[in-house]
């Protein structure tokens, strides 16, 4: 037991004076004479025991009544194991979970908002002496300093919701780095927030025996939420007048099933499709909505549900860019390719370019999106590192050998540089291909069936590929002896596609054949380049920049509605490369201008992350569990206020209240005694 005014339990020595005034008996005694004491003296000796018992039992009442009320006035109380008891001034460090989930509703409103008035009832418990220092998901610059009162209930007032996810070792790693400034004993740790079991995160908080730790939970009434998780397309190929599907995988994050929901999707502010779908609880479901493209250029797509009240993960941004010509360039040997000709004329979403193999500008080369390398009869130093450079910056190349004794050994020096398949020997023996791998991504989308017995092209002969140990290179088309007929191997952010033999009648019937047209069309824009339809705020830190010019007058912008933003670039692999971290806290598309384009060279789409969509939260078990190493002490306002918890750690368990009642006790058995005790 502890004393927040010591000072009156001086007051204690003043029972001292009941004490002697009842040992020494002051008082004179009047002589009475009596004939006849002979019976009066039994009588006086049996009540003068009586008397004195009776005296010292008043006078324990009295002193017990006395003392109590001297007690009461030191206002006594049982100090809390997480107590700041040493004197001098305190620090508190705040944080406050201003993630997503935080708009949920709460039975006393926006959960965030409850988190703030529990950091206004917090800072009020301590004096205006005292260091404030608060932390929410931003970690922003301003928060790392110690304020006062006044000023960390300002703070406490700007906190808005962020887009910006922390896990708990994060925070904690964070708010240890903000008390080393501090030489203190007297510090405290307060986390508010709705604990979703994604908090947990990796990484270990390490024990600090000076820091005492509060955990608030704030609890949503409702914890249901339906959410857009992700978007791609089936077809990565977009061309005017083209059907295409947007596939969408939809999850349920509640206990309730839903019967009746309603997804659409928009391109450039125009809806193009809409859908119903159901999905059972805890579950997801994948729903496709195909429309027709109309549109050349960057297309602006959003998908849309309604859902209530977690809306941040509603909408689902992405984009495309439909390239009105696909530029191809046929790098030729000793002549053209009547095939490879005739099947790009018949589509006017290509424009050729056909170039002798001596008569090469290098520095075109990036202006190209594929190019095909048509029976060259070997391939210089200078070329092969300009398809290298083509490759990694996201062109395709299609490497058909030439039939006439071509230099085998800059073939491989080529295919060695890129880690793809290199050239053997020619084999003379006739073998058809093996079925189409309709599994195959690349095939996806090119075939809605394939029949069982189908014919195979043929093959006469062909150059043996092989692979080296460094080798990355994968079958895209077999034969059926085992050989590949054409392989593919990613490079950079490019493909390059390797063929078994040229494109002519002699060596195979693979042009005569249907896979001719659409496997050739494929190559040309099939890739990872542009599958990223869309980037994750807070994860997709690094864009790639077009090359529009890169001269150091060059500056990029990014800009959205009345936002813009000039990231930080720097030049990587001769392109330049955007840093977006902890620059973007709005989902939608993005703009990016060059100072030396009058429009937009990119459309990037930007969405929130999904981590906080997911409704599963920490329960007051789990969360002394997971943060056992910080010996917290969890706080909870269902049943009363958190100002009036911190109170009581703060005061401890008040005692004087019972001491008052004792007093009165005390007071009352004196009465009884004098009232009854004849």
């Amino acid at each position: 037991m502890q004393f927040l005014y010591p000072q009156f339990l001086w007051a204690l020595f003043g029972l001292a004076i009941p004490i002697i005034i009842h040992l020494f008996n002051f008082r004179r005694f009047k002589k009475v004479y009596f004939s006849q004491v002979k019976f009066l003296t039994a009588v006086q000796k049996e009540q003068k025991a009586k008397n004195k018992i009776k005296h010292w039992l008043v006078l324990l009442a009295r002193l017990l009544a006395v003392a109590s009320v001297i007690i009461a006035f030191a206002h006594p109380f049982i100090p809390q194991k997480n107590k700041l008891v040493n004197p001098g001034k305190k620090y508190i460090s705040v944080y406050i979970d201003n993630s997503f989930s935080m708009s949920n509703t709460g039975a006393t409103g926006e959960l965030l908002q409850v988190a703030k008035k529990n950091a206004d009832e917090i800072a009020k418990n301590f004096t205006e002496g005292d260091g404030f220092n608060l932390v929410t998901n931003d970690f922003e610059g301003r928060h790392q300093r110690w304020v006062s009162k006044a000023e960390f209930l300002r703070l406490v007032n700007e906190v808005n919701v962020s887009p910006s996810f922390r896990t708990l070792p994060d925070i904690y790693k964070r708010i240890h780095e903000n008390f080393r400034q501090i030489n203190s004993s007297n510090k405290a740790i307060y986390f508010v927030s709705d604990f979703q079991k994604n908090m947990i995160g990796k990484g270990e908080m390490a024990t600090d025996t000076s820091l005492q730790t509060y955990i608030i939970p704030v609890s949503a009434s409702r914890q249901n939420n339906i959410y857009i998780d992700s978007v791609w397309f089936d077809n990565a190929f977009w061309q005017v007048g083209q059907s295409n599907t947007v596939s969408a995988r939809i999850v349920n994050a509640s206990a309730d099933a839903v019967d009746e929901g309603t997804i659409s999707l928009n391109i450039n502010g125009k809806q193009k499709a809409l859908s119903n779908f159901s999905i059972g609880a805890e579950a997801s479901s994948i729903v496709k909505l195909s429309y027709t493209i109309t549109d050349a250029g960057f297309n602006k797509g959003v998908l849309t549900l309604d859902d209530y009240p977690i809306t941040f993960d509603n909408s689902f941004y992405f984009s495309y860019e439909v390239i009105k010509t696909l530029p191809v360039l046929v790098i030729n040997g000793s002549s053209s390719n009547p095939n490879i000709i005739k099947a790009f004329s018949a589509e006017k979403a290509y424009a050729v370019t056909n170039v002798s193999q001596g008569n090469i500008d290098f520095s075109a080369l990036p202006t190209y999106k594929f190019i095909i390398l048509n029976e060259l009869d070997n391939i210089s130093s200078g070329l092969a590192v300009s398809l290298q450079d083509f490759l990694q910056k996201g062109g395709n190349v299609l490497f058909i050998p030439a039939a006439a004794n071509p230099d085998i050994s800059t073939y491989n020096g080529f295919t060695q540089m890129v880690r793809s398949a290199g050239f053997a020997n020619v084999r003379d023996e006739q073998v058809s291909l093996t079925p189409v791998d309709v599994a195959s991504p690349f095939f996806t989308g090119i075939f809605e069936e394939v029949p069982r017995n189908i014919a195979m092209p043929k093959v006469n002969k062909f150059y043996t590929l092989t692979n080296s140990s460094a080798s990355t290179s994968s079958n895209l088309l077999s034969l059926q002896n085992g050989n590949a007929f054409i392989t593919q191997t990613a490079v950079g952010k490019g493909i390059l596609f390797t063929a078994a033999t040229p494109f002519n009648e002699t060596w195979s019937t693979f042009t005569q054949h249907a896979l001719f047209l659409p496997v050739l069309y494929k190559m040309s824009f099939y890739g990872t380049s542009q599958s990223k339809i869309y980037n994750i705020i807070g994860k997709d830190n690094y864009l790639q920049a077009p090359t529009v010019n890169t001269d150091k007058e060059n500056v990029f912008r990014l800009v959205k509605d009345s936002f813009e933003v000039i990231p930080p670039q720097r030049m990587m692999n001769g392109s330049p490369s955007l840093f977006v971290e902890n620059l973007l806290n709005q989902a939608g598309h993005y703009s990016l201008t060059a100072s030396s384009a009058n429009q937009s060279s990119a459309i990037y789409s930007f969405n929130f992350d999904r981590q906080e969509s997911q409704m599963q939260f920490l329960s007051a078990d789990e969360l002394k569990e997971n943060t056992a190493s910080l010996q917290p002490k969890v706080l909870s306002a269902q049943n009363n206020s958190v100002a009036n918890q911190l109170k009581e750690i703060e005061e401890g368990a008040k005692l004087w209240k019972w001491f008052i009642v004792a007093a009165l006790l005390f007071l009352l058995a004196e009465t009884l005694l004098i009232r009854f005790w004849k």
